[in-house]
């Protein structure tokens, strides 16, 4: 598997995404959301290596997951804190590239402080979707008139 390239030179905290304030994936994204919560869950401490998008980029290869399920799963505030949260089979897998620096269990105010956040997040999430086919709804009825 070919890795992904950092650039060379650069001093502690400068690879960070400068130009990419806001994308697709949350730069500040909590894990569970998507995923059952009846499994065990573990952290995955990526060293400092690259971009974030390039440390996602690694997750999704070795994940074979799509884009959208990232954010799920993963938090980046810096390059020195990028943590991918994923069960003992994903962690094994992953616990295999050199970029891995640690592998653990969460502590359980961790898990707890996360799972309010994904409670939140997905009653607006849930609370959007409802406006939005309420909306859809409006407009077919309003083109039947």
């Amino acid at each position: 598997m070919k890795q992904p390239e950092c650039n060379k030179g650069e001093g502690e905290g400068e690879g960070e995404d400068k130009e990419l304030e806001e994308d697709d994936i949350s730069q500040d994204s909590d894990c569970f959301s998507s995923l059952s919560n009846s499994k065990p869950w573990h952290f995955v401490r990526l060293e400092k290596t690259c971009q974030r998008n390039e440390q996602v980029a690694l997750l999704l290869k070795v994940l074979k997951c799509d884009k959208s399920v990232i954010p799920s799963i993963y938090e980046f505030r810096s390059l020195l804190s990028f943590h991918a949260y994923l069960t003992l089979d994903e962690a094994e897998n992953l616990s295999e590239l050199e970029e891995v620096e640690e592998i653990g269990l969460p502590s359980m105010s961790v898990l707890a402080r996360k799972a309010k956040r994904i409670r939140q997040h997905s009653l607006a999430a849930e609370t959007k979707q409802r406006e939005m086919e309420i909306l859809s709804q409006s407009q077919s009825l309003t083109l039947r008139i």
